[in-house]
């Protein structure tokens, strides 16, 4: 786990804040949050939608612009975007803009907010996840101007993110089911079988889409032929 997200994870409480509580910033544009970024992951939306944007395929996408790994506690396959030049610099940004601003990665477009849904799977059910379970938390940055004053609800309406995020549920019931089932996997089957199945799991969350069509039920037929062939595993028994 980096040294970013354990600090987000031990002041959790402290940056809290709810949709409709007021919280201050204004960008500049000054392209910081563009630079010596390490950790702009990507959700299967957003390949989505930025490979549309840049006419180019899934695949393309990442390959050009990403590179990929497995979560240390998840084991599921992570996106990220990889600074392009000695200087840090995303290489989505041109002249200090950034090129698919209207579609920009999701973290992108939230900061200085961000989300989370965090559950006890001991007292409920992944599959019964629904939008009162996100939180949000405000990530006090150290950039822009900090006279203009916003809801989170404001901010995120502003950026297209609905509050009511269908995808964003969806996104982490898929993780949340998921991940046990990899795991159990890596620890019953052979390493080969198991990189074969990983690999199909990355290609069908993150690649086999058609960006001619919409996202979103793609997503869920390929997210739920994952599921079933995890199931269908022979790792179930004795367990």
């Amino acid at each position: 786990m980096n040294q970013k997200l354990q600090n987000i994870i031990e002041n959790m409480e402290n940056m809290r804040i709810g949709a409709d509580d007021k919280f201050q910033f204004g960008c500049r544009q000054c392209g910081k949050c563009c630079i010596n970024r390490e950790d702009i992951l990507c959700n299967p939306k957003d390949v989505f939608r930025i490979s549309k944007k840049l006419g180019i395929s899934t695949y393309d996408f990442i390959k050009r612009y990403c590179d990929t790994y497995l979560g240390d506690t998840s084991h599921m396959p992570i996106v990220r975007i990889v600074p392009h030049d000695a200087a840090g610099h995303c290489p989505l940004l041109e002249k200090n803009k950034c090129v698919v601003h209207e579609c920009k990665p999701t973290v992108c477009a939230m900061f200085p907010i961000g989300r989370c849904i965090a559950i006890d799977r001991s007292k409920k059910d992944p599959k019964e996840l629904k939008v009162g379970d996100i939180q949000y938390l405000f990530v006090h940055p150290d950039c822009g101007d900090k006279s203009p004053t916003h809801t989170v609800r404001e901010w995120l309406e502003q950026f297209g993110i609905p509050m009511e995020d269908e995808y964003f549920i969806e996104w982490n019931k898929t993780i949340t089911v998921l991940s046990p089932l990899i795991q159990k996997g890596i620890a019953k089957l052979k390493a080969y079988d198991m990189n074969q199945i990983i690999n199909l799991v990355f290609i069908k969350l993150y690649l086999d889409y058609d960006v001619k069509e919409e996202f979103f039920p793609q997503f869920i037929a390929n997210r739920d032929m994952i599921i079933k062939l995890m199931h269908d595993l022979p790792i179930h028994g004795g367990v």
